[in-house]
């Protein structure tokens, strides 16, 4: 199942309400550049923290991966690759 959401405080519901295996998200959004970055350190607060991915739309290629994120990146081929080592690390 895919739940989509257009904001930070509906994806917390959302993650508040519901089990989620993971949670994809971008980076800059709502205005502010960091506010997927935020969202993530307000999941790990609230102990309602996933997985999380971070798709966006830059090169990542050297640069290091933020804390709280299983991965970045902008290539769709590696995002299919980190769903899967969630989903095996899930074993679902």
């Amino acid at each position: 199942r895919v739940t989509s959401v257009t904001t930070s405080i509906a994806a917390e519901n959302e993650l508040r309400d519901n089990v989620f295996a993971m949670v994809i998200t971008d980076l800059k959004r709502e205005g502010k550049e960091t506010e997927g970055l935020e969202f993530v350190n307000r999941t790990v607060a609230a102990e309602t923290y996933r997985w999380t991915i971070a798709y966006v739309g830059t090169d990542q290629e050297g640069k290091p991966r933020p804390a709280n994120l299983f991965a970045i990146t902008n290539r769709p081929d590696h995002l299919i690759h980190y769903v899967c080592d969630i989903i095996e690390r899930e074993r679902l």
